[in-house]
């Protein structure tokens, strides 16, 4: 069984909340940016009318403002959702074991088995282990060491969930 105690700082939620939004961004900026390319192709070839460009227009704006949400408008709205929330401050001990893990606050404790989460992920500011596909057990790993990290993936792999950022089927 092992142990460790750490602290969710704003920086860390920040980074849960874009390495949640990430893949979803990628996505729909790929479709829009290559429907774009496709126009811009099509007014290269056909030669370019006001409809046409007004279309590459839109497309370019969706773009400008899909980056301008996640990378303005998100953190934003991530740093006012830390603000409000004490339990996210609040000093925070792990106590895990190869069937899950124990989740104790001042406020509380909650256990969770291995096999009922969701999936797991990670960047490099945070490992977080999901019990839906919108909430999760973040580690920060200015304070987590990696040989804990390791041995968290390593339950959660043995568990049934392979791979980072794939959901359990």
């Amino acid at each position: 069984m092992g142990e460790v105690e750490f602290r969710i700082g704003e920086a860390h939620f920040l980074a849960f909340g874009l390495l949640t939004s990430r893949k979803s961004f990628i996505i729909c900026t790929s479709i829009i940016g290559a429907y774009l390319a496709f126009v811009l192709a099509v007014i290269y070839l056909a030669g370019g009318t006001e409809t046409l460009w007004c279309i590459a227009g839109f497309a370019a704006f969706l773009i400008t403002m899909m980056c301008l949400q996640r990378f303005s408008s998100l953190p934003r709205l991530l740093r006012g959702a830390y603000c409000e929330d004490a339990y996210l401050k609040e000093p925070n001990r792990i106590s895990y074991d190869g069937e899950g893990f124990t989740s104790a606050f001042a406020s509380g404790q909650s256990r969770r088995r291995w096999v009922d989460m969701v999936k797991w992920d990670e960047d490099a500011s945070v490992f977080v282990v999901f019990q839906n596909r919108m909430l999760g057990y973040l580690f920060p790993k200015d304070q987590v060491p990696e040989a804990v990290i390791a041995e968290l993936r390593g339950h959660l792999i043995a568990s049934g969930l392979p791979h980072r950022g794939k959901p359990r089927k």
